[in-house]
């Protein structure tokens, strides 16, 4: 593969929506993705897992129906939907690339980029970093988790409510930290089984319907 004008560095809605507009301007570029698919982490979410309404959340060039404008995609749905956007408009992503290291170099005169994947090193001098907070979940440090023998789970490594289920069993009492979407999504999805379930978040927590 040449040499790109510009790296971009994940194959999700920024990354996508970047190659799309440099290949308006017939910009030469590529785009990175660590998965093996476009939309990887989409693609890997609980099946339960929504996002907000389509009106936040479609690309530009790829409208959806107005019918469709205020409904909450699955997660997973929102997957397929960016493979389309990339086929529809043959975007230039290479899969199963996840990007080691990250070099200033200079070469022939010009200051350049030197990206590291298994497999191939690109040159550029420009990079765009689009990878999604999923990928790099937070974790945490408080005081005696190490020594606790509660048995904690982050949500990045959650996927059923059967999995827990079958590790901790159909009754066990969980504790979900957090007030967000995250966590919000958990408790609506662990709702539907028999555990015993709770909130817990450093500030207020609100609540009440949407305005709409």
């Amino acid at each position: 593969m040449p040499n790109p004008v510009v790296v971009i560095i994940g194959g999700g809605p920024a990354g996508l929506f970047a190659g799309y507009l440099l290949a308006t301007l017939r910009v030469p570029y590529v785009i990175l993705e660590a998965g093996n698919r476009v939309g990887y982490s989409f693609h890997n979410m609980p099946s339960a897992f929504h996002l907000g309404p389509w009106l936040n959340n479609y690309l530009p060039g790829a409208m959806v129906a107005v019918s469709h404008i205020l409904r909450r995609p699955r997660c997973r749905e929102y997957g397929v939907y960016l493979e389309r956007y990339a086929n529809t408009y043959k975007l230039k992503v290479a899969t199963n690339r996840p990007v080691h290291s990250l070099e200033k170099i200079e070469e022939d005169g010009q200051k350049l980029y030197r990206v590291h994947t298994p497999d191939e090193i690109f040159s550029a001098p420009v990079v765009i970093n689009a990878t999604g907070f999923y990928r790099y979940p937070e974790y945490p440090d408080y005081p005696g988790l190490d020594t606790t023998e509660v048995r904690t789970v982050h949500a990045h490594d959650y996927l059923e409510p059967e999995d827990l289920a079958q590790s901790l069993g159909r009754h066990a009492r969980i504790l979900i930290l957090g007030k967000r979407v995250t966590a919000g999504e958990l408790l609506i999805d662990l709702a539907r089984h028999d555990f015993g379930l709770a909130l817990s978040h450093r500030g207020k927590l609100v609540f009440g319907p949407s305005p709409f």
